[in-house]
């Protein structure tokens, strides 16, 4: 009756099936709407926390969400037993205005350490103030992570935070663009008129 499948298609199907048919919202945002890496991400952090995880649900969970591994690997390093969503602290994103959310999240709860300051200039580089995407995805990694958990405190610290980091962030903005106007008014200017 036609060739036979394997076993781990089945599952692979299953475990986005189950996703899908969840409805999952976050902050009333469905989680498919998200960028790949960041919908990843989440639905991790919504498995298992930070807990320590079989390093074949890490397989699976990229096959289900049509990922390569290597697309995640640094979001879900590998521990003595297993795998666990990365802290913060040992990220080391290169942020731009095309960097997926996650990648914002975690670098903004990294430099938390400087405060809101530290937050905003993250929050500008990726010229993000009124991502509602990332923002749902900060309040979302406040509320799933346990208390205690430093990244847990960094994005619960942001989220209240909101109006002076998005603050820093515009004035990191506005003092580029005075610097920008500067340079431009200080250019020589060549005078095709011949008149000069």
């Amino acid at each position: 009756y036609g060739d036979p499948v394997d076993l781990g298609d089945f599952l692979v199907i299953a475990r986005r099936a189950v996703r899908e048919n969840a409805h999952i919202e976050i902050d009333h945002h469905p989680l498919d709407t998200f960028d790949s890496r960041t919908r990843f991400a989440l639905w991790w952090v919504r498995l298992f926390g930070k807990d320590e995880a079989a390093k074949s649900d890490l397989r699976w969970q990229t096959l289900a969400d049509e990922l390569d591994l290597a697309q995640v690997r640094d979001l879900v390093p590998d521990t003595k037993k297993g795998v666990r969503f990365t802290p913060a602290s040992k990220t080391n994103f290169k942020i731009s205005p095309e960097s997926p959310v996650i990648d914002v999240a975690l670098a903004m709860a990294k430099a938390w350490t400087d405060g809101a300051a530290g937050a905003g200039q993250v929050l500008a580089a990726a010229d993000k103030e009124s991502d509602p995407y990332l923002w749902a995805a900060v309040t979302f990694l406040a509320d799933r992570l346990p208390d205690s958990d430093p990244d847990a405190i960094a994005f619960t610290g942001i989220v209240r935070a909101k109006g002076a980091v998005t603050g820093a962030a515009r004035g990191i903005h506005v003092a580029e663009a005075r610097q920008r106007q500067r340079l431009a008014d200080v250019q020589p200017t060549l005078d095709f008129s011949g008149e000069g």
